[in-house]
């Protein structure tokens, strides 16, 4: 068990990996090694899950990226490749290249959406269903559109398909929840679609138009106000990653000056990771 620095002052507890509640997922745009091992070293008890995004991993020597897969699983953290480069695949007519590479250089998991792809939901889900029977792979669904681009099926029957397919999580794209400021309404609806364990909502970046870099934090805060500490969240810029995990478990003082709730202030906590 590790020795935590402070270990007498009381926190949240959270579940210990692998966990299914309160889950997140990082973006990795292209960090470089040592640069992740130095993020693993220092947070990889909170890191779930790592998306590399887009075609990243197209512009790698296929070392580099096997030795990346392997860092990440040393730390029990989930790797898989952005499912816009899944996207670029079918559109080349390459599906059964582009899943057995994946297999091959060690990804357990791969996301299958349709961001900026016209596919029908038959065809989504076939593409599932391919990926988790054919090659033994773990599939995470994307539902939603980037900004401005039209649903042609609603994001409810959307994630029950994905579910329905064989996706062991479906993804929420940050774009619907939060492309012209931040609706409740229609997360609280799709929390309604699926278990709360099987949603991973996904935080804005720079890729979505009108957003603000300090904005994601904020968004974060957001959820965890609306759904508690153990919503899934998705898209955490590494940088993020140790605000997140102190926002769940406040780690900080209410306003009027009281310790959150859930904590006394003869609370002891033994940390179970």
């Amino acid at each position: 068990m590790t020795d935590y620095a402070f270990s007498a002052i009381p926190m949240l507890e959270r579940p210990a990996k692998p966990r299914a509640a309160g889950q997140t997922m990082m973006i990795d745009f292209g960090l470089g090694l040592r640069q992740q091992e130095d993020i693993l070293q220092l947070a990889g008890a909170y890191i779930d899950s790592a998306k590399i995004a887009v075609g990243v991993a197209r512009l790698l020597p296929r070392d580099t990226v096997m030795r990346k897969i392997d860092l990440y699983r040393q730390y029990q953290v989930v790797p898989y490749p952005g499912g816009q480069f899944l996207e670029y695949a079918v559109l080349c007519g390459k599906v059964d290249e582009f899943l057995a590479e994946a297999r091959a250089v060690g990804f357990p998991a791969v996301e299958v959406s349709d961001n900026l792809l016209s596919i029908s939901l038959a065809e989504k889900q076939a593409l599932i269903a391919k990926a988790s029977a054919a090659y033994g792979l773990e599939v995470y669904g994307e539902v939603g559109k980037k900004e401005g681009l039209a649903v042609t099926v609603s994001l409810e029957d959307d994630i029950r398909a994905c579910l329905e397919a064989g996706s062991s999580k479906v993804l929420v794209e940050a774009a619907e929840i939060f492309g012209h400021g931040r609706d409740i309404s229609l997360a609280t609806e799709l929390t309604a679609a699926a278990p709360p364990e099987k949603l991973m909502f996904e935080l804005t970046g720079p890729w979505i138009e009108g957003t603000a870099y300090s904005e994601p934090d904020t968004l974060a805060r957001w959820l965890m106000q609306n759904f508690g500490p153990n919503v899934n969240i998705g898209n955490v810029q590494p940088e993020s990653l140790l605000r997140l995990e102190t926002a769940r478990r406040a780690l900080g003082v209410n306003a009027g000056g009281e310790l959150p709730d859930g904590l006394s202030g003869n609370a002891t906590n033994q940390d179970s990771r």
